[in-house]
């Protein structure tokens, strides 16, 4: 399976659903090991697409929470973490992934909780913001989800691996 590049997470959303179908429909030890490395590494790119898509929410969530502690000031510098940080800030974390992987992430974003409040949270009223909370945590558990079920399948592709590498070294020997 080959990720495309620049697809929306709807679409990025339906890849995953291949993928995982693909790998539980593979005879894993049956596989040529260039079919396991190319899932492995195809799902190591949705995983890293799925893990970024989950930080940013979870600091979404974070700013949600702590909205009346932690002040404007904190907010801002969650959100532009290089500027004067904050407590808050600390979980600012730098990731390395491609730019289409992050439109596609943030896409998802979008689709699954709305828009990003972040910038107006202090505008929205106590039930508004609570609706809000729920979204994000309802994503979360959404993103965590998806991120646990590539997770068991790359470890299944990965042991796979090693198995047949460990294999290949004692009988070669």
């Amino acid at each position: 399976m080959d990720i495309d590049k620049g697809v929306s997470m709807a679409d990025l959303r339906v890849q995953i659903n291949e993928w995982l179908e693909e790998v539980d429909e593979l005879v894993i030890g049956e596989a040529p090991i260039e079919s396991l490395k190319t899932l492995r590494d195809s799902g190591r790119r949705l995983e890293n697409s799925v893990s970024y898509a989950r930080r940013v929410l979870q600091t979404r969530l974070d700013i949600a929470t702590d909205l009346h502690a932690a002040g404007a000031e904190s907010i801002v510098s969650v959100v532009t973490p290089h500027s004067n940080p904050a407590p808050l800030a600390e979980r600012h974390v730098e990731v390395e992934i491609p730019e289409d992987d992050m439109v596609s992430a943030e896409a998802y974003l979008r689709l699954l909780v709305g828009g990003d409040r972040t910038h107006s949270l202090d505008l929205l009223d106590d039930s508004q913001l609570a609706s809000y909370q729920a979204r994000l945590q309802e994503g979360e558990r959404t993103i965590s989800g998806l991120r646990r079920q590539l997770h068991q399948r790359l470890d299944s592709l990965g042991s796979e691996l090693v198995r047949r590498y460990q294999q290949h070294s004692v009988s070669g020997a």
